[in-house]
């Protein structure tokens, strides 16, 4: 028989792995880190997109309508998708956790600025509140998409930056909001902003263990 013959009476050749099991047999660390690297992003925009309007609709001292709570939220998600390829672009020239880092560190301590300026009640105090927020984590957000991408080998790539990113969701943005409201009624708004100051501290941790990829040749 002949090369091509043989080739195609094998049972099935070689299978190879699904390209997610292998990102989990070669990269668990890394995936586990990448997850780290993006609570920040979701705690923080949870809060800022869906609990502060809670906030200022309930918050005894405020009662602010839906109406501009919701204009606010909208106002500074505008601003941010503009930062958000101005940060990526910066971090092509700067170093992408360089810019991850920065974003991360702001973000943590604009949390203490976030509600004392909501609870003036001022306008335009609650948009800079929000949209400085989001700005903020546009610099997480610009960089992230090449950032953890360029975290794994080329056969895993995709596997490898959307499980890091998908654990990231789950474990930092699906209780985010109900988190901060136990928060709020057992202890009041400050340790909300203690708790965005967390999920900012292990984002840097994560970062800390992870390489710069700006010029890795994919």
């Amino acid at each position: 028989l002949s090369e091509a013959q043989k080739a195609v009476d094998k049972p099935a050749a070689v299978v190879e792995r699904s390209p997610v099991i292998e990102a989990i047999r070669k990269y668990p660390k890394r995936i586990m880190l990448a997850a780290g690297a993006f609570l920040s992003v979701q705690v923080t925009f949870y809060i800022l997109i869906a609990f502060v309007i809670s906030y200022g609709m309930q918050s005894p001292s405020l009662m602010l309508s839906k109406n501009l709570m919701l204009t606010a939220v909208l106002i500074a998600a505008a601003i941010m998708v503009p930062t958000q390829f101005y940060f990526s672009g910066l971090s092509d020239r700067l170093g992408r956790k360089h810019v991850y880092r920065w974003g991360a560190i702001l973000t943590g301590l604009w949390g203490f600025a976030l509600f004392p300026l909501i609870d003036t009640g001022d306008t335009v105090l609650i948009c800079l509140a929000i949209t400085m927020g989001l700005v903020f984590l546009g610099m997480q957000y610009g960089p992230q998409a090449a950032y953890f991408t360029e975290l794994f080998t080329t056969e895993v790539r995709y596997s490898g930056a959307s499980l890091g990113y998908q654990i990231g969701a789950i474990i930092g943005g699906a209780l985010a909001p109900t988190i901060a409201v136990l928060l709020w009624d057992s202890f009041g708004i400050f340790y909300v902003s203690v708790y965005i100051a967390i999920a900012a501290v292990l984002t840097l941790l994560s970062l800390s263990q992870l390489e710069e990829t700006k010029g890795n040749r994919l």
